[in-house]
């Protein structure tokens, strides 16, 4: 279990006070438009500001002021964001806006980002560069797209093999979830035209599927896939340094609930691997594994239960491991709401208790408020069918 960090933001767009409790597995929840990519954003800049800037300047970027940083880093319209009110803290650490020519620290590289805004990494089967994308794109964005983009460069998918599935990423289990989820028989494959290297399905039969008769959870799953498997290296390596924190938004989109049960297979790898994870979310499913987590930490059969869960029945060994690393992990839940003001603040709902007078605790976050309300006006509807 590593030690847990504070992030701290004050008066950052629309956020007023947030407080995320960094611990091993982070979950961020919360209506659309509360600053959960802003807040995810700023803590990639407290541990990577220095590479950031340097990888901007080497591109060709430049600044002379906060609101032109603002500009380059989370898109254009967002130069105001970062007021003279502005406070960001990571622990003890203020946070302030990197200059250009900044010195790398220790921290270099050690955030890998998978972004929400998959489907914009992969024009036509091939990840775009970092320079074609226009400038109210954040630079998370630009960044992941152009990393997939150096993957296949250094030869990703070179020699005819599958993409996926490969006998040697992921564990036989965590595929066939997978494939049966996401793929359904389908191989991910890259097709080499001339000094071109495209991603393709090869559905049997059917022949090669080009980007655009992909599903729309395929779309939005395969450059998540990709991005899971420089995270999960082969061999002894058990992890990609210098990264330290995997951010990953929204895992869910796209995906059938079979599929978002597949996709947190991987996470929970990467917990076993040594990374410290934040996941951003909109989905009560996922947020039934952080809640599953905390009530079978600690209980006698807790890994073979958890495995239930995920419907892996006799699961082997490096399964149960898997299982067993996770369940060892701590886990925070953290919530952005509106609040009377108009000012989003955040509220730690970790305790996920359903008998909660809180209402962010007992809902999490809202993610359950509707389902609840259904069952209360149908349970109404049937207590009055007996009365009757």
């Amino acid at each position: 279990m590593s030690r847990v960090q504070q992030l701290v933001i004050r008066r950052f767009a629309q956020i007023e006070d947030a407080s995320i409790a960094l611990r091993d597995l982070t979950f961020l929840v919360g209506p659309q438009a509360t600053g959960k990519s802003l807040a995810l954003q700023l803590l990639t800049l407290a541990y990577d500001g220095p590479r950031i800037a340097r990888s901007l300047d080497d591109l060709g970027y430049s600044w002379s002021d906060g609101k032109e940083f603002a500009y380059h880093y989370f898109g254009e319209g967002m130069e105001n964001a970062w007021s003279t009110e502005t406070d960001i803290r990571l622990g003890a650490w203020k946070i302030g806006l990197p200059r250009r020519k900044a010195p790398l620290g220790r921290s270099e590289g050690s955030v890998f980002y998978i972004p929400a805004h998959r489907t914009l990494t992969i024009a036509e089967g091939l990840p775009r560069e970092f320079r074609r994308y226009s400038p109210d794109t954040p630079y998370v964005v630009k960044q992941f797209s152009e990393q997939l983009r150096l993957m296949m460069q250094r030869g990703l998918g070179r020699g005819g093999a599958a993409l996926f599935p490969q006998d040697r990423h992921l564990t036989g289990a965590v595929r066939d979830k997978i494939d049966g989820a996401v793929f359904h028989g389908a191989e991910l494959r890259v097709q080499v035209s001339g000094l071109q290297r495209r991603l393709m399905l090869s559905v049997g039969s059917s022949g090669n599927l080009p980007y655009m008769a992909w599903t729309a959870g395929q779309r939005e799953f395969i450059p998540l896939l990709l991005g899971l498997y420089y995270l999960l290296p082969l061999g002894r390596q058990p992890k990609r340094d210098p990264v330290e924190l995997v951010i990953v938004e929204e895992p869910e989109m796209g995906l059938h609930p079979d599929g978002v049960m597949a996709v947190l297979l991987p996470i929970l790898a990467l917990l076993g691997r040594g990374y410290r994870v934040v996941v951003s979310t909109h989905s009560p499913l996922v947020i039934d594994l952080a809640w599953a987590l905390g009530a079978l930490r600690g209980t006698p059969r807790g890994s073979r239960l958890l495995c239930e869960a995920f419907d892996l029945p006799n699961p082997r060994h490096d399964v149960i491991n898997m299982m067993e690393r996770a369940l060892a992990c701590s886990t925070s839940v953290v919530y952005f709401d509106y609040q009377a003001d108009g000012r989003v603040r955040s509220k730690d709902i970790s305790e996920l208790d359903p008998s909660s007078d809180d209402e962010g605790v007992r809902y999490w976050g809202g993610l359950t408020r509707w389902s609840s309300r259904f069952a209360e006006v149908v349970g109404t509807a049937a207590n009055g069918r007996k009365g009757g």
